[in-house]
């Protein structure tokens, strides 16, 4: 929470707003790929690519779409970590090569 409203006042005060209001947009197609995780304050995310994808070369070509950045690139499955902006995601979950999109974070277990 502490973190939305500094961003809210960020946007304010640096863009010289009354009312910034933070929008994530919906997917902008009928099937989106499965979303996991909130993605009101994400910015890092696993893209898992549906099978047969060649990992790298998807990674890059999604990346490019939105112009971001690949963080890694998982060998053992076919996903990738990218840092973007939720509204961005969006547009990845309807390419046809994406099978699910996770907000990455940190899990515990007790």
């Amino acid at each position: 929470m502490k973190r939305l409203l500094m961003v809210m006042s960020v946007c304010s005060i640096v863009l010289g707003l009354s009312g910034c209001v933070l929008t994530i947009d919906p997917p902008p197609c009928a099937d989106p790929a499965p979303l996991s995780g909130e993605l009101a304050d994400a910015t890092r995310f696993i893209v898992g690519l549906k099978e047969g994808s060649n990992t790298a070369q998807e990674a890059t070509r999604l990346a490019n779409m939105i112009q971001a950045p690949v963080v890694m690139q998982f060998e053992l499955i076919q996903a990738f970590v990218i840092d973007s902006t939720p509204n961005a995601v969006q547009q990845l979950r309807c390419d046809s090569a994406v099978e699910y999109v996770e907000v990455d974070g940190i899990v515990t277990i007790q």
